[in-house]
């Protein structure tokens, strides 16, 4: 479960009365998964009311979804749900939607993943057919044993795993969520979210997602589609998500 945050201001030439909530909320079912809460807080004096907010989210006041520019208040315990797995799942998709595009076929070329939470490790596999070798950095390396043993298995590929804070190469296909630590020579192809620009590297940053429709119509103004998405498949379950399409702004 998630709750997601519309703010409003009151009618012009009106007070909000007293016994009327500064913050509503209104529960979306959501057939075959579990429901998400959305919240309307209206404004008091031109603030948020946090405290109303952390009381109506209750447990769920650490999984938020807030309109763009809207900051909670530190005292409230109200924190912003932060994706962790269908942004990476989404980029590699796209990622191999490239290569395929492209025909890549480098048996000697490295590609590297920055996979710091292992959310990678049983899609992994699909890099294999356009990697001469594959490395993964991740905080959690235990995670990769398997992949480890089927990449050698099925296709004869040595898979690499390295801490999550080691050097990135200079050279390859690099696939990671933040293109910041990588080289600004970096020599090859980069898919990531950041639009930072380098000298000799191909750049896929990506830009964009369509929805269903079905789930389009129930993201408030304001959400972001990604962190929306993020939430209905990381909060409610629904996997059908991962099959989205991300675009690339390419460079």
């Amino acid at each position: 479960m998630f709750v997601t945050l519309s703010v409003v201001s009151p009618p012009k030439g009106r007070r909000r009365r007293k016994n009327v909530p500064a913050v509503t909320a209104q529960r979306v079912a959501l057939p075959g998964a579990v429901s998400f809460y959305r919240l309307t807080a209206q404004t008091v004096n031109g603030e948020v009311p946090w405290r109303a907010v952390s009381e109506q989210a209750g447990k769920l006041r650490a999984f938020l979804l807030l309109p763009k520019g809207v900051l909670p208040e530190k005292a409230s315990g109200v924190r912003e749900f932060l994706p962790k797995t269908l942004p990476s799942v989404l980029l590699l998709n796209a990622a191999v939607d490239v290569l395929k595009e492209k025909q890549f076929l480098a048996p000697e070329i490295q590609i590297t993943v920055v996979d710091e939470a292992a959310v990678l490790a049983e899609r992994i596999h699909l890099l294999a057919p356009f990697a001469g070798t594959l490395r993964v950095q991740t905080a959690k390396p235990e995670c990769y044993a398997t992949a480890q043993r089927r990449l050698l298995e099925q296709f004869g590929l040595s898979l690499c795993v390295c801490a999550a804070d080691a050097l990135l190469p200079e050279n390859g296909v690099l696939f990671t969520r933040s293109a910041a630590r990588a080289p600004r020579l970096f020599r090859g192809l980069i898919f990531s979210f950041d639009r930072r620009r380098f000298l000799f590297a191909e750049t896929f940053a990506a830009a964009d997602l369509t929805l269903p429709p079905k789930y389009e119509a129930l993201r408030p103004p304001g959400i972001d589609k990604l962190q929306f998405a993020a939430a209905l498949y990381e909060r409610c379950g629904i996997k059908e998500l991962e099959n989205i399409t991300l675009t690339f702004d390419h460079n």
